[in-house]
């Protein structure tokens, strides 16, 4: 009867042990990859995904965990798609990140009822589009930056203390940032080429805004109280 109590026990605690911290990371290279991590129920978790090559698709899944919670999706080269789901309520100290560099690629993250939590996305050429949702959060930051070549972007926010960036350098931009939010403090820079711009801010915030050329074209909607916005434009000679 000891020993069977004894066992018991052991169980318990590697089953405890297990379910406080899960670590997963994959890597692909080469040709019609596909990759996707879930993760549930842990009090920390991490995930990588790197694909390098060809058709890639990547996820990560992490749901019911307390944080500090991490997640990141490196995609080189070719047909990209990418996406993040954190959508767990109060988790503290969520982390995000999307890196894609060539061709077509998308990107996704997804971040809700968290406490400090972050996303980032980068994207260097081509088709890029980009989104990260942000709800029902404190303290929550993303950014999003785009060099080439036929970007979107946007971000969406619901919360307080919020933080979001956009740059985006050239071609065929869009970009746009919208929330619902006390404290929140945003900026946007875009460079060159089809630009257009749409920002919608709710609250009390603040946002800097400058874009540089071509096309261009701008809507700003700041409704509540103490709010600021800083506007600087250079138009194509």
């Amino acid at each position: 009867m000891k020993s069977s109590l004894l066992a018991g026990a052991l169980l318990f605690s590697a089953s405890l042990v297990f379910a406080q911290g899960n670590d997963a990371a994959l890597y692909q290279e080469g040709n019609n990859n596909a990759a996707e991590i879930s993760q549930l129920t842990a009090f920390t978790s991490s995930a990588s995904i790197s694909q390098v090559g060809n058709r890639n698709e990547a996820g990560v899944y992490q749901e019911e965990d307390t944080g500090p919670v991490e997640a990141s999706i490196l995609q080189v080269g070719n047909n990209n798609t990418a996406g993040i789901d954190q959508s767990d309520f109060f988790t503290i100290s969520s982390s995000a990140s999307i890196t894609q560099v060539g061709n077509r690629n998308a990107a996704e993250i997804t971040q809700y009822g968290a406490i400090a939590a972050s996303a980032n996305i980068l994207q260097v050429g081509n088709r890029n589009e980009a989104y990260i949702n942000q709800g029902s959060g404190i303290g929550m930051s993303a950014d999003i930056t785009v060099v080439g070549n036929r970007n979107r972007t946007a971000i969406n926010q619901t919360g307080n203390d919020l933080e979001a960036d956009i740059v985006v350098v050239g071609n065929n931009n869009d970009a746009e940032i919208n929330q619902d939010a006390d404290g929140a403090d945003d900026s946007i820079t875009i460079i060159g080429n089809g630009n257009t711009q749409v920002i919608n801010q709710f609250g009390s915030n603040s946002l800097d805004i400058t874009q540089i050329g071509d096309a261009a074209s701008l809507n700003v909607t700041q409704t509540g109280q103490g709010n600021t916005i800083s506007v600087t434009t250079v138009i194509n000679p």
